[in-house]
């Protein structure tokens, strides 16, 4: 297991898997119930600032590696109203009964 200090995580250059540089991350989001990383928050280039009005939302499941010098990440990216989008749509699967039971609770 690689353990990172948060510390590490701000700053990191974020670039895609194409190669193209996107940023550097300045905030992270943790879920507390599960105690994980949910989405990297990335500042823009200048280049970029002029085409997207809003800040970079890097999902868990839109990286590819993680390293000390450098996020690699799939060539796709959330903005902010996409984020919002998405977490309302995770906070409805939240709410949904849980399915499977053990054999235990029947």
């Amino acid at each position: 297991m690689q353990l990172v200090h948060h510390k590490e995580l701000i700053n990191l250059p974020v670039e895609t898997k194409s190669g193209d540089y996107l940023g550097k991350i300045f905030n992270l989001e943790i879920d507390l119930d599960s105690q994980s990383i949910i989405s990297y928050d990335v500042k823009y280039t200048n280049i970029l600032k002029g085409i997207l009005k809003d800040k970079l939302l890097i999902s868990r499941n839109q990286i590819i590696s993680i390293s000390k010098e450098r996020m690699i990440v799939n060539d796709n990216v959330l903005t902010e109203q996409e984020k919002e989008e998405l977490v309302t749509k995770a906070k409805t699967v939240a709410k949904e009964p849980n399915i499977i039971q053990s054999k235990s609770d029947n």
